[in-house]
């Protein structure tokens, strides 16, 4: 699931060349390298719940500890995604964002 993601982004991003996002701006250079970095680092939780999931022994306090961790990836991968597509798009428009959401208030 998380492999799929990265790869999937990784390739449009090659595929749309000079149509696609370009990270000309240091803020959305900044927006990208934080994005890579959550998708690994989901990547790497993903892993590690599917090693718990066949049976491997972790202690259940760091397995509640890789959940909230992977979850917290995946709200921050998502924001992301919503800022970037938001300010791509030919349509933009303000939009109402609860923000209060990903930063777990």
């Amino acid at each position: 699931m998380v492999e799929n993601l990265k790869s999937v982004w990784r390739r449009n991003n090659n595929i749309r060349g000079n149509r696609g996002l370009i990270m000309a701006n240091p803020i959305e250079q900044q927006i990208k390298t934080e994005l890579l970095s959550e998708i690994e680092a989901a990547e790497k939780n993903y892993v590690t719940i599917k090693d718990v999931l066949s049976g491997a022994q972790y202690d259940v306090t760091d397995v509640k500890g890789i959940l909230q961790s992977f979850k917290d990836n995946l709200s921050k991968v998502s924001f992301s995604f919503i800022m970037l597509s938001q300010r791509y798009s030919k349509d933009a428009k303000p939009s109402q964002i609860p923000i209060d959401s990903f930063l777990g208030a």
